[in-house]
């Protein structure tokens, strides 16, 4: 009987011995995820987050651009302040949910050079970083926030050397994207927030200019005039006799 309790007692002492590298290695493993969802923007893992101070700015901003502005001498300078704390971080206050609303709000009150310019850096050199944010939930609907403003380069009536610079400056930077999702046309279609991108930039492309997306149509109910309505009340009652 001894024997037999000692020999139990190191069965029991391997198991624990076998789980321990098992959960170790599933740790490692986890943080390799975490390392690839990082680099791919389509997970939380081991992207950067913008700070508490970063989203009460933020957050600040949205309320000032609810308030509206007196002329357009002070929204062109709030715009101009803001773009100025974007810059350098434009992907990051992209992927945070409070810097993606304020960012969707403050593009269509930029110039078309300033649109151009966060859009220059979301994309990266070669516009090879617009996948990743295309494809990220918050990131997404600032892409398509900025594709849409080149709308307003298409329907403008005033054809200033200024205003045609700027807005080829912005049409290169659409032009990028469009290499972009081409190059990844299948990742782009198949991806729950990249095909939203790719839905906006073929609507723009098409010359679609301002209009919204198009919505789901309601279902609409059908109803009988007053006069047939009676009718069949009327008729009701009387069946009954029959």
């Amino acid at each position: 009987m001894l024997t037999k309790t000692e020999e139990r007692k190191p069965q029991k002492g391997e198991g624990k011995k076998r789980k321990h590298p098992g959960e170790d290695g599933d740790g490692g493993e986890s943080k390799r995820r975490g390392g690839e969802e990082g680099k791919g923007g389509q997970g939380d893992g081991g992207r950067k987050r913008l700070d508490a101070l970063s989203v009460g700015y933020f957050r600040r901003v949205g309320e000032r651009l609810s308030e509206g502005f007196e002329d357009d001498e002070d929204r062109e300078m709030f715009v101009e302040n803001v773009l100025t704390e974007v810059k350098g971080k434009a992907t990051v206050v992209s992927m945070d949910q409070t810097g993606s609303i304020t960012l969707q709000r403050l593009l269509p009150l930029c110039s078309p050079d300033q649109v151009a310019t966060v859009l220059a850096e979301l994309g990266g050199e070669l516009g090879s970083e617009f996948k990743a944010v295309s494809c990220d939930r918050c990131g997404g609907h600032v892409v398509e926030s900025a594709v849409r403003q080149i709308s307003r380069c298409t329907e403008a009536s005033a054809t200033a050397e200024e205003e045609e610079e700027s807005c080829g400056v912005l049409e290169a930077q659409v032009l990028s994207l469009s290499r972009a999702v081409r190059d990844n046309s299948e990742e782009f279609i198949k991806h729950v927030h990249g095909s939203h991108v790719v839905r906006t930039l073929l609507h723009v492309l098409a010359g679609c200019g301002k209009k919204e997306p198009p919505v789901a149509p309601q279902l609409k109910i059908l109803r009988f005039p007053p006069l047939l309505v009676r009718r069949e009340k009327l008729k009701r009652p009387l069946d009954n006799f029959k």
